[in-house]
């Protein structure tokens, strides 16, 4: 059970993190945002680590996660310049799809979830496909946004799945190194296109709230994949998209259609069956 809240947790914390972040790109330099928010997610672990007392597991051990590393800051541009052309409502829900990838790399390793986790994982992925489906978006920035989505969904389920193996061997140590690897990566894309990093102070306590969140949610999610299977730990973390869709329609009032509704509560149920089962 504590894998399941776990995971949930992460989907909760991500959403938040991706609403802020998403947001704030829409008015500031993507790349500023993304780095300035590593740098307080990396002082975050490094206190977790630290304060943990357990020593380095090893370069072999964490070697999936300094890919991931690299995998991560590309996804987290992406998914930024995704939610900076496309209506959040509908760009962040096509993320919820990543859960497929980490899924069949489980199930390709023999995990087997009971019929009651099964059926709950079907359904959930079905209400995400549900809550992804909109009309009236077909204008090109629109297009644009969803396939950057698409690309960005991509990358995701990849680096789920890459995680999730430096994460078995420790899962508190993973995500310093995933962190560490991604700041690297993004200071040299900001280097070769010689983005000059800079944002208001008075946004920097958001940034870093953005940071902070995020970093939890892969603590969260690296601790439940060794505490619950793969293919259920990945479909209950990637409902962030959810959360999303939420404070879009809150703070925005971006629409949500009777079709994306009807996907939420399927994948409310779906959640449901996987945590009774």
């Amino acid at each position: 059970m504590l894998g399941v809240l776990l995971a949930l947790s992460a989907s909760l914390m991500w959403g938040v993190a991706d609403y802020a972040g998403g947001l704030l790109t829409r008015s500031r330099e993507v790349f500023s945002v993304v780095l300035i928010s590593q740098l307080a997610g990396l002082a975050v672990i490094s206190c977790v680590v630290l304060l943990r007392g357990v020593g380095w597991p090893g370069s072999e051990a964490m070697l999936p996660a300094a890919v991931g590393g690299v995998i991560g800051a590309v996804t987290i541009v992406v998914f930024y310049l995704a939610l900076s052309y496309g209506p959040v409502s509908i760009v962040a829900p096509v993320m919820a799809s990543s859960a497929a990838i980490p899924v069949v790399y489980g199930f390709a390793r023999g995990e087997r979830p009971s019929a009651l986790q099964f059926a709950g994982v079907v359904i959930t992925l079905a209400g995400v496909i549900l809550v992804s489906l909109t009309t009236g978006h077909g204008h090109a920035r629109g297009r644009r946004g969803v396939a950057f989505g698409i690309l960005a969904a991509v990358l995701l389920g990849v680096l789920l799945v890459v995680f999730s193996r430096a994460a078995a061997h420790d899962a508190y140590w993973a995500p310093l190194v995933l962190r560490a690897f991604s700041i690297v990566t993004t200071v040299v894309i900001v280097l070769v296109r010689g983005v000059r990093v800079r944002v208001d102070r008075r946004v920097l306590p958001v940034i870093a709230m953005v940071g902070t969140l995020d970093m939890l949610a892969n603590l969260a999610y690296g601790v439940s994949t060794t505490l619950q299977l793969l293919a259920i730990t990945a479909v209950l973390s990637s409902l962030f998209p959810l959360v999303t869709v939420v404070l879009a329609r809150v703070h925005l009032g971006e629409r949500v259609s009777r079709v994306q509704q009807g996907g939420s509560v399927l994948t409310m149920i779906g959640v449901l069956l996987v945590a009774a089962g």
